[in-house]
């Protein structure tokens, strides 16, 4: 049987194909602090210190050295060649953009399918990516016409020009025909790179005894001292032109059977899979979906939860957080350290949006509608979002007994008050277009699933489908899970106490907003204020110093955290930026917002209202006409 030995340059754990022909090698294994469970390239005859400057390139030339095989290759952990046809959008590069290397991508791009790869492998001589159209490449230096002017334009950024034309007379000396080949290459409009291939063993040989005798050379011309990491690479950079070149050279010559396939590449490797729930007895789980908000946000509310947490229960709790940084997952971790009770996991949601993407076609810019497809294992499971403070035990609401339905959930008192103001007719009418009864829209920040009952009826597709409606509305992107949730469990969400879901007239908005809701919800609002167990609040309501019910126990969670000092300067900036919007408003120096006349106007004229925008269109026409 054919041998096949393609090298996985790896330098970090991650999650890789089972596969016999993809071999993982640890690239720069000699200078490596962790060894990673596999083969590196330090054992035999080896360049393995060299790899800051040789990138991937330790790896092939441990595999020239080391390894017994008729095709050798090379790739690296997240960017593959794809040999299984599939149907897939690619980028300006002509590469396929998987988000996550999963069990999903694995089995839609093949890269598993070892029959399927060795039969593709041996109908070729060479199997390298797809060429890019180099006026389709941004460079630092604009879009350029050749590969030449495109590695010219990335001077100082990846390269030295004056290194270039070193190599390629180093190159003319030692090959003086894949020297001119290198040339001809160069003046053209195509793009062959990024160290990714598949060849017969003859035409690896000759590569890798001309590429390195280069690099051998250009080594001794080159003076590393001044330049940056970036730059110090440059023997990778050096090398994957001449791999290009080499290429270039094979399929000019008419000799061999080249064959062309889009390489893959993958946005998130590491090893993670999907949680698992927590086995322990009278376990609650709660995942907190804090996507919308700063990752350092979360403080508060973990804090107050934590203050209620009840000895009875274990919590399993999942916090799923956008761009947070080590630093701030390891101090929210360390606040439930004197919590035996409490177990905390973290996830990206950039990670979890991925996923999502990989297996729909509409962009989705939130992960919360598929939390029970992306986290299976889990049956039932407490769902809360970002802006709250918990001011009592949750136990209570995970005994909610669903009856049947979706989602238990307390109505959003908010938006059907917006919804239900007969000065903002858009509210009312958006809903409509989603909502059998725009009137019941529940605050799915503060819910309970059933996960297994929710997976039964809704797919990826269902789900994206109804993201897909909202393209058009790109301004609403902030309320979109709330509306796609409400749209998908439409008649299967259950009511429960409004106290799960509280809002206070913490603003002149809000007191004039609130009301505005049907007398019997408002009656109930007014009900969970005097006892509630969730207080939901606006972005900035926290800062204003007034004595009111979220003021105080927002203040006096945030001084328990350890991000005390970042809340203050967050709501202070904020303020500052406020204060020099409100100096810049035209309308707000025609009539200042503390007048009589002004609390008039803004009856009469609700912000976001059409009369409302169709007036301070026709107020900054005369402004700006004078």
């Amino acid at each position: 049987m054919t041998k096949i030995h393609i090298a996985v340059a790896c330098h970090k754990p991650s999650r890789l194909p089972e596969n016999e022909l993809l071999v993982p090698i640890q690239v720069g294994a000699k200078l490596a602090k962790t060894r990673l469970p596999f083969g590196g390239d330090d054992t035999g005859d080896n360049i393995s210190e060299k790899n800051p400057e040789y990138c991937e390139l330790t790896a092939q030339y441990w595999e020239w050295k080391n390894v017994e095989a008729d095709y050798y290759g090379l790739c690296h952990y997240r960017r593959f060649l794809c040999c299984h046809r599939v149907e897939a959008e690619r980028n300006e590069r002509e590469q396929i953009v998987a988000n996550v290397l999963d069990d999903f991508t694995l089995e839609k791009f093949g890269l598993e399918n070892v029959e399927e790869m060795r039969a593709f492998i041996e109908s070729a001589d060479a199997v390298v990516g797809e060429p890019q159209n180099l006026a389709n490449i941004h460079t630092p230096r604009g879009n350029k016409v050749t590969a030449y002017a495109h590695w010219a334009a990335h001077e100082r950024a990846l390269i030295e020009v004056k290194d270039l034309e070193k190599m390629l007379k180093i190159l003319e000396e030692v090959d003086p025909e894949l020297g001119a080949s290198a040339r001809k290459y160069l003046k053209g409009n195509t793009f062959l790179g990024f160290n990714c291939f598949v060849m017969k063993k003859e035409l690896f040989n000759e590569l890798c005894k001309v590429e390195f005798e280069v690099l051998r050379r250009l080594e001794q011309e080159v003076d590393l001292t001044d330049y940056c990491q970036q730059l110090s690479r440059i023997y990778g950079f050096m090398g994957e032109i001449i791999s290009s070149a080499y290429f270039y050279q094979l399929e000019q010559s008419g000799k061999y059977r080249v064959k062309h396939v889009p390489l893959l590449y993958f946005n998130y490797t590491d090893a993670e899979e999907p949680p698992r729930p927590l086995q322990a007895a009278k376990t609650i789980p709660v995942i907190f979906h804090q996507a919308d908000a700063p990752a350092f946000h979360f403080g508060t509310i973990w804090q107050t939860f934590l203050n209620h947490a009840e000895k009875e229960y274990t919590y399993d709790t999942i916090v799923i957080l956008s761009q947070a940084s080590k630093i701030t997952k390891n101090l929210l971790a360390e606040m439930a350290e004197d919590y035996d009770n409490v177990k905390v996991r973290f996830i990206d949601e950039e990670y979890l949006c991925g996923k999502v993407q990989d297996r729909v076609e509409t962009e989705v810019f939130n992960s919360m509608a598929f939390l029970p497809l992306l986290l299976p294992e889990f049956k039932k499971a407490l769902v809360f979002g970002p802006k709250i403070l918990f001011m009592d035990k949750v136990s209570e609401l995970w005994q909610t007994e669903l009856d049947g339905n979706l989602i238990a959930a307390p109505l959003d008192i908010y938006t059907v008050a917006l919804a239900n103001d007969i000065y903002v007719e858009t509210a009312l009418e958006r809903l409509r277009k989603y909502l059998k009864n725009p009137l019941e829209i529940y605050a799915v920040n503060a819910s309970l699933w059933d996960f297994e009952k929710y997976r039964e009826e809704l797919d990826w597709q269902k789900i994206a489908k109804s993201f897909g409606r909202f393209k058009k509305e790109k301004k609403h992107k902030s309320d979109e899970p709330q509306i796609v949730i409400n749209t998908l469990c439409d008649g299967k969400i259950k009511r429960v106490d409004q106290k799960w879901w509280t809002w206070y007239p913490l603003s002149d908005h809000l007191e004039y907003q609130l009301p505005y809701a049907p007398l019997k919800d408002y009656e109930k609002l007014l009900a969970a204020q005097e006892n509630p167990a969730v207080m939901a609040y606006e972005r900035d309501d926290p800062w204003f110093p007034k004595d009111n019910e979220l003021y105080r126990p927002y203040w006096t969670a945030a001084r328990q955290t350890p991000f005390y000092e970042e809340y203050l300067a967050y709501f202070g900036d904020r303020r500052t930026v406020e204060k020099k919007k409100e100096r810049k408003s035209f309308v707000d120096r025609m009539i200042p917002a503390d007048t009589p006349t002004r609390g008039y106007i803004s009856k009469i004229f609700p912000h976001d209202s059409r009369r409302y925008k169709v007036v301070k269109r026709g107020l900054t026409k005369l402004h700006l006409s004078k």
